[in-house]
């Protein structure tokens, strides 16, 4: 038994015994979480999105910035923090939109972009002084919807990959709009055979 799953357990028999369980319930208990563990160990795993390969991947990027690592976004062993990642992906979004003069589109007062979901995979360490560029790119637009990309390097090194889904959201009713068409047609334009519509 992992040293995670013989705490757990450690913990799950003091909580019964607490409560006035018996140890039949907290043996099940125990079988239970581990049950759990493992299937959500298994759901956890899922298929990358940097596809084929790493390289492979970077080479659909035609945007990037770099990015100046602040020391407030480190922590006492000088790594960069890891919800500093999130703020990057932040910047690198704005900035990407920015560039393709969809700021008004995508960020206006009759619709705003919000973020639906966001996830990074973390690869390597980022450290205070690395020179750190941001990659950004759409990878799919669905109706009211992009699906972006992030990559994270120092160097010819991918520290880092972020994926997170942003929507369209009308600004009177709260509800999902539609991507204007001119808009789609922009990242369409910018992002070329990379891009999933």
């Amino acid at each position: 038994m992992s040293l995670a799953l013989a705490a757990a357990e450690r913990n799950i028999k003091n909580v019964a015994a607490l409560n006035g369980c018996c140890s039949v319930e907290w043996d099940r208990r125990i079988a239970q979480f581990v049950q759990y563990s493992w299937i959500g160990a298994a759901l956890m795993k899922k298929t990358s999105f940097v596809q084929p390969d790493a390289e492979g991947w970077l080479k659909k990027f035609k945007f990037s910035v770099p990015i100046k690592i602040r020391y407030c976004e480190t922590d006492m062993l000088g790594h960069v923090n890891n919800v500093s990642y999130f703020m990057y992906f932040e910047q690198g979004r704005i900035e990407y939109f920015e560039n393709l003069g969809l700021t008004d589109a995508l960020f206006g007062e009759q619709a705003v972009s919000v973020v639906a979901d966001l996830e990074c995979q973390y690869l390597m360490q980022l450290y205070l002084k690395d020179v750190m560029n941001l990659h950004v790119r759409a990878a799919r637009i669905g109706r009211s919807s992009i699906d972006i990309e992030y990559a994270i390097v120092v160097g010819e090194a991918l520290k880092a990959a972020g994926r997170g889904t942003i929507v369209l959201v009308d600004t009177v009713t709260g509800k999902s709009t539609p991507i204007p068409q001119f808009a789609r047609d922009i990242i369409a334009a910018y992002e070329g055979e990379d891009i999933n519509i």
